[in-house]
């Protein structure tokens, strides 16, 4: 499973102009999530969220209820800096690997995210995009 935080998917909606990269990359094999916060409150851009809501209901892309706002602060104060999607997408990834899912991977393009601990923290949207090529 990839886990995407929010600027990923406007990135491949709107930077690149390719949303149909996520249906490409899911035709690989590709399982993947946007966490519940990033959906309700970071995708507000009319076309992402429009094409988000597209993914989903084809089943392309599943939204990932694990956090509470509660356990995303909680998580977000041992990261200072990082915005609650990040956190988000950090903390279902931790979950994740907890229940014992092996292959999740969190996709994340903010330095400090990747740089806080990069063991655990897969977070290359060039690998990702990689993966279609």
């Amino acid at each position: 499973m990839k886990i995407l935080d929010a600027t990923t998917v406007i990135a491949i909606s709107n930077e690149i102009g390719c949303p149909e990269l996520i249906e490409k990359i899911a035709m690989l094999g590709h399982n993947l999530a946007i966490p519940s916060h990033i959906v309700e409150s970071e995708l507000l851009d009319k076309n992402t969220r429009k094409i988000t809501e597209r993914y989903v209901l084809r089943n392309t892309i599943q939204i990932l209820k694990k956090n509470t706002v509660k356990e995303i602060r909680e998580f977000q104060k041992d990261l200072p800096g990082l915005g609650l999607g990040e956190c988000d997408s950090m903390l279902a990834y931790q979950k994740l690997r907890d229940e014992g899912e092996e292959r999740v991977y969190c996709i994340l393009d903010d330095g400090r995210a990747r740089g806080e601990k990069p063991q655990r923290w897969e977070s290359s949207l060039r690998d990702l995009l990689d993966c279609c090529r």
